[in-house]
């Protein structure tokens, strides 16, 4: 287990109506060497869980400049 996976399962998953909050986290925890199935399981713990839309905010996010930028995700 890496920091990046601890460090995430401390974190409350957002619920419903906190997408930006989710969408953020996850930036930072993809640009950290997160992995998608440890996040996806996380991500399933809160309201509204959709696994097409998880699946598609985890790809769209993509380094900028070493980091992930969170803005670009799930702007479709």
């Amino acid at each position: 287990m890496t920091k990046a996976d601890t460090a995430l399962k401390t974190i409350p998953t957002p619920g419903n109506g906190e997408r930006d909050q989710w969408i953020t986290i996850t930036a930072a925890y993809k640009a950290a060497g997160g992995r998608f199935d440890v996040w996806d399981a996380w991500s399933q713990r809160g309201g509204g869980y959709s696994q097409r839309d998880a699946k598609d905010v985890w790809n769209s996010l993509k380094p900028v400049g070493g980091i992930t930028d969170p803005l670009q995700a799930g702007n479709r």
